[in-house]
């Protein structure tokens, strides 16, 4: 069975017009990275005022999370700020080293938790906090659950 079309980027052939998804991925990533340092704080700034959306998996929240923290790790403590306080609590890697004061708030999230879905969250949170006095939180709690 022959494809009828192919990519115009490496020539693989393909079952649809357009890019194939290795080099949209390639183009996706190749512009994130030509962000100037403009761009960035705009989309920082939309994230804050958009937490809520980064949650829900909504893009262009979703995309621009990743590509923040993955191309530019720049990731702010005011979104991380902004995620505790509307109880965003995934993606947890939204917590990727946040500052004390929200290592705080997730810890004390974290111990007035009722139910264990938000509290595996939680748990998933403070650890990629990752300071030490999360971590001997993270183990107290192991330890007396």
């Amino acid at each position: 069975m022959s494809l009828k079309y192919t990519c115009p980027g490496c020539g693989t052939p393909l079952g649809y017009e357009g890019l194939c998804w290795k080099c949209k991925s390639e183009q996706e990533r190749k512009a994130a990275l030509a962000w100037t340092p403009e761009q960035i704080t705009e989309k920082q700034r939309n994230l804050i005022q958009n937490i809520q959306r980064l949650a829900d998996m909504e893009d262009p929240e979703f995309t621009d999370f990743w590509q923040l923290l993955g191309y530019h790790d720049a990731i702010a403590p005011e979104i991380q700020r902004a995620a505790l306080a509307a109880e965003v609590f995934w993606p947890c890697e939204i917590y990727y080293h946040a500052p004390a004061d929200v290592r705080d708030g997730l810890i004390h999230s974290l111990l007035s938790t009722e139910y264990s879905s938000a509290a595996s969250n939680l748990m998933s949170c403070l650890a990629m906090q990752g300071d030490d006095k999360a971590m001997e939180t993270l183990l107290e709690l192991e330890r007396n659950p």
